[in-house]
């Protein structure tokens, strides 16, 4: 039931491939189904197990560390996500994400209406967005940058499992009306065999009944005439 889904999360990803070659991009895949198609198609892809319910938060955590790590190891250059995200209980769409570099971190506009508005209370929350920072930049931008991933990825994970449980839901339903409509039809052809039946079985009974009284007739007539010719032949003899 997620076939469909699952195609158009794959053949998403395939676009966003545009020109670049195959060894510029690096795939990675959560859950078996995935897997399978890069696997037939001999796409080379990192894979991670199925997302479980009671372990989402270190799953996300689990895969935030290899993306950073990745990012850091210079292996990777932009992060996309692409995953089937539920628009209502019955409809499903695929939706894009650019999650690293992440841009829309830092809005130039709100630094700029803060600034002109920096009085009052708003000068009181810009003071104290001021802090000591003891650790090294670089360490600040990895711890960042995980926590950002590891969010998204959170969100990414609720969404999938809600689009998921929507399709199986419709396809539930699909098979339900499936097979309300062969219980109809069998239904149909119970009460017609049955009714064939026992038009059968009158036909036979009815026929069988008539066999049996021409059969008693001719009898009786074959006695009557055996009766008659015995007392033909015992008056023949009295002569």
């Amino acid at each position: 039931f997620m076939g469909g889904l699952n195609a158009g999360v794959i053949n998403k990803a395939y676009g966003l491939q545009g020109d670049l070659r195959a060894d510029k991009i690096s795939f990675i895949v959560v859950g078996d189904k995935g897997a399978g198609v890069l696997s037939d198609a001999g796409r080379k892809f990192k894979y991670f197990r199925g997302i479980a319910e009671e372990t989402r938060y270190e799953q996300a955590l689990e895969l935030a560390d290899y993306i950073v790590g990745e990012v850091q190891a210079r292996r990777i250059g932009r992060v996309v996500m692409v995953y089937p995200k539920p628009v209502s209980f019955s409809q499903q769409k695929i939706e894009t994400i650019h999650v690293l570099p992440c841009a829309e971190l830092f809005d130039k506009g709100a630094t700029q209406a803060e600034t002109v508005k920096a009085k009052g209370l708003d000068a009181l929350v810009a003071g104290a967005r001021k802090a000591i920072v003891e650790s090294s930049f670089s360490d600040m931008v990895v711890y960042l940058s995980k926590t950002w991933v590891a969010s998204k990825l959170y969100e990414v994970f609720e969404d999938s499992k809600l689009a998921e449980y929507g399709a199986r839901a419709i396809h539930l339903e699909g098979s339900h009306q499936k097979l309300e409509k062969t219980k109809k039809k069998l239904q149909h052809q119970f009460f017609r065999a049955s009714h064939e039946k026992i038009d059968k079985g009158m036909r036979e009974s009815f026929s069988a009944g008539n066999i049996r009284k021409k059969k008693r007739k001719a009898e009786a007539m074959a006695d009557a005439k055996t009766a008659l010719l015995a007392e033909n032949v015992a008056a023949s003899a009295g002569r």
